[in-house]
C-alpha cells in the first residue's frame, strides 16, 4: 500500500471511522450545538468551529499536494474569522 493511501485511510478513520482513541471527529461534532461551536472560552482562544476549519483546511491541502494543485491554499482564505462555515 502506498504512503498516500495509508495517510488517506488514517484521515478517513479519524474523521468518520472507529479510531483507536474512541469516537470519530464526526461523531463528536454532531453533538455540539451551533452556538457552542462558535463560543470562545476566553479572549484570544479559538472556538471549536475555528479549530474544525483549520483541520479541514490542512486535510484538504494535504489531499491536493500530490496533485500539485499549488493554487488550492489561497482558495481556502476567509475574510472574517467567526463567520458561519460553508462546508
Amino acid at each position: 500500500m502506498s504512503q498516500i493511501k495509508i495517510v488517506t485511510n488514517q484521515f478517513a478513520t479519524l474523521y468518520n471511522g472507529e479510531p483507536w482513541y474512541g469516537n470519530s471527529i464526526a461523531r463528536i461534532l454532531e453533538n455540539i450545538p451551533e452556538e457552542s461551536a462558535f463560543w470562545k472560552p476566553t479572549e484570544g482562544a479559538h472556538a471549536i468551529a475555528q479549530i474544525v476549519w483549520h483541520m479541514i483546511y490542512w486535510r484538504q491541502s494535504l489531499a491536493k499536494k500530490p496533485e500539485n494543485d499549488l493554487e488550492y491554499k489561497s482558495s481556502m482564505k476567509v475574510k472574517t474569522i467567526g463567520e458561519p462555515l460553508k462546508i
